[in-house]
């Protein structure tokens, strides 16, 4: 594939052209003047034919010079004003974000955040590709998002990032007539006689619950495997199975009443959730500006579910 023609070798040529001069073009555009030689030399090349007729410190358009000059000129101009314009759109916010997020968290924690970046930003298009934290691990590797908001990977690549936003607890979620209810404990002696349902085999979420009870010898009976906390959590409420979920996911939610937390045992599992990106970007004012809204934003939502736990509503 032949080779696009180069802007600054352009900005070059045409000082040179107008200048008359290497000397006075080097100081018109703060180069050295074997570097604007070089410059010039490589356009000739890649274009094929000569530009400039040298003479003493003198230098004159061909004919292809001047032709090249009127629409290199153009192109210059064109290529200022494209800059000028993104970097506008950059500080009144517009332009796209892309992003990825685990679908629990599109139902419970990015609608805030999003509702507040709207209205700082309502020139900026924003998609969201629901994603597991596996496959959001590969969007972002591939740039095909530039934030996503999940539970941390088990295997973290080097060139990936992770900020951390709030830690969670995973609990069992068992229907109010569950035997475990009375006690609000596990017996773990009888986990092995339940029925569980558990996030897909294939998820880090499953992985991390299945190291958990491998190291107290205990393995789950399985009974469905399911791609989403809500389908969890709406099966646990009709006593189908018992869930694994993390707590604030129980709460302010159809399921609140039908539903109750039990820890899992003395030794609490926990999770961290948080932002993944590319190492090495250096992200726009509208990605900053998501990041922080994130920051802010998600811990205090967090915080408020599980102050809506401890201080649970009466009947009247």
């Amino acid at each position: 594939m032949e080779n696009a023609i180069d802007l600054r070798q352009m900005r070059a040529f045409i000082a040179v052209a107008e200048c008359g001069s290497f000397t006075q073009a080097s100081r018109r555009i703060h180069l050295s003047q074997p570097a604007v030689s070089r410059a010039v030399a490589a356009l000739e090349k890649e274009i094929g034919v000569p530009l400039l007729e040298r003479s003493g410190k003198r230098a004159s358009l061909t004919n292809a010079g001047r032709r090249l000059l009127s629409r290199g000129r153009r192109l210059l101009a064109e290529a200022v004003a494209l800059r000028e314009e993104l970097q506008a759109s950059e500080r009144l916010g517009a332009g796209a974000l892309r992003l990825a997020a685990d679908p629990s968290a599109c139902q419970s924690l990015l609608p805030a955040v999003l509702r507040e970046f709207k209205e700082s930003f309502p020139a900026c298009a924003w998609t969201v590709t629901p994603a597991s934290a596996v496959a959001a691990l590969e969007l972002v590797r591939e740039k095909t998002v530039e934030v996503a908001m999940v539970t941390r990977p088990l295997r973290l690549p080097a060139s990936v990032r992770f900020e951390r936003l709030f830690e969670e607890e995973l609990v069992f979620a068992v229907a109010a007539s569950h035997p475990w209810n009375a006690d609000r404990k596990a017996s773990l002696r009888d986990i092995e006689r339940y029925s569980f349902l558990l996030p897909e085999k294939e998820s880090d979420s499953y992985e991390l619950i299945d190291r958990y009870f491998a190291r107290r010898s205990l393995r789950l009976r399985v009974l469905a495997e399911l791609g989403s906390v809500e389908a969890i959590r709406a099966m646990a409420a009709y006593g189908l199975g018992v869930g694994i979920l993390p707590r604030w996911a129980i709460l302010g939610t159809a399921e609140e009443g039908k539903l109750v937390a039990i820890p899992l045992g003395r030794s609490p599992l926990r999770r961290s959730w948080g932002l993944l990106g590319l190492k090495g970007r250096q992200p726009g004012l509208t990605e900053r500006a998501f990041v922080e809204l994130c920051r802010s934003i998600v811990p205090r939502l967090v915080r408020e579910k599980a102050k809506e736990e401890s201080h649970p509503c009466e009947a009247g």
